[in-house]
């Protein structure tokens, strides 16, 4: 048994009782240096002394010796090692800030998280492998504190940037499963206005049926699918609240014209014109030209439905590729092609 255990249970006994190194020594008739020497482990009470300690903490001199046995083979309380403690889950920390810090301005969280783990790991291997210090945690923790007010300064100096460059989150609220199969078909959208009513017209080209959108409704009824009677929408414009399509029959290489009205969904055919066609619209009339241009040098005839038939508007000598009318200028908008040439021409509705 060591003087240094009996020295720690005789200080615990002492304080456990309320009594001063002086008033201590009192009760013994002894010093107080002579109660101090005991407690640091320089000296041992003599038996005198221990039959003293004995009738004032009424304990036996065996029970007192045991306790200082229990002392000793109590097991030390267990705690994480340094590297632990001030190292590695400091340092997970630290990553996982300037990842989530540096993710707005890489706007790349992989790539920001290999950037600063290699950089934080060889600043804090330096710290902790090659300088000698007796307390490594307080370093540690000193330089984590550095690093941290570096990566606030720069994040704090840049947020203005930061938040120009923020990626919104959304969040899905709810969805729609339509009851339709439209594998390898390209969906085009439409919007008009009808009745101070947004809405947005949906086809597929080459597939039959039209669904409208009333963006302003319940989820549950937004949608209204529209039957065309098995025909396969090739082309589609909105002029008012009507809606034009054309249907093409590779077969006989005829196209026919079809006018649907936006609010009864009634469909009535109007021509049948011998030529795959693209559709145009103006504010108030729907002009036609064929896909590929005419056979003759190209040549392209615009057509214009005027109600009752099809009436010819002009004819240029090369092929249309695409045609758009821009209604604020009232200008035409020709995309040709001329002898392989590529170019835009402009004409008003008089071309």
């Amino acid at each position: 048994m060591k003087n240094e255990d009996i020295g720690k249970l005789l200080k615990e006994l002492r304080i456990k009782h309320g009594y001063t190194q002086a008033e201590l020594a009192n009760l013994l008739n002894v010093t107080y240096q002579a109660v101090s020497r005991w407690e640091k482990g320089i000296n041992t009470p003599n038996l005198l002394t221990l039959v003293a300690l004995k009738k004032l903490y009424k304990i036996s001199i065996d029970e007192l010796l045991l306790e200082v046995e229990r002392k000793i083979v109590e097991p030390v309380e267990k705690k994480l090692h340094w590297t632990i403690q001030y190292f590695l889950l400091p340092l997970a920390l630290i990553i996982l800030s300037f990842g989530i810090a540096q993710f707005y301005f890489f706007l790349n969280v992989f790539f920001a998280m290999i950037i600063f783990s290699i950089f934080i790991g060889v600043i804090l291997s330096a710290v902790m492998l090659l300088i000698k210090f007796k307390q490594k945690g307080i370093l540690f923790l000193i330089v984590l504190g550095l690093l941290m007010l570096i990566n606030g300064t720069v994040y704090i100096t840049n947020l203005r940037y930061f938040n120009l460059m923020e990626v919104p989150y959304y969040q899905e609220s709810d969805h729609l499963i339509l009851p339709f199969d439209y594998t390898n078909s390209i969906p085009i959208n439409i919007d008009y206005i009808l009745d101070d009513e947004p809405y947005v017209l949906i086809y597929h080209l080459g597939k039959p049926n039209i669904q409208t959108y009333q963006l302003e409704s319940n989820l549950s009824q937004m949608m209204t699918n529209i039957d065309t009677i098995n025909l396969e929408i090739d082309d589609m414009v909105i002029i008012g609240e009507y809606a034009y399509f054309s249907t093409y029959f590779e077969d006989s290489s005829t196209s026919d014209i079809y006018q649907m009205n936006l609010r009864t969904h009634e469909i009535l055919f109007l021509t049948t014109l011998n030529m795959q066609i693209e559709l145009c619209e103006s504010d108030t009339s729907l002009y036609i030209y064929e896909s590929y241009g005419g056979f003759l040098d190209f040549e392209t005839t615009i057509l214009r439905w005027n109600g009752v038939a099809i009436e010819e508007v002009v004819s240029f000598d090369f092929e249309i590729v695409d045609m758009l009318y821009n209604d604020s200028l009232e200008r035409f908008y020709i995309s040709v092609n001329q002898n392989n040439v590529y170019n835009i021409r402009i004409y008003d509705d008089q071309f």
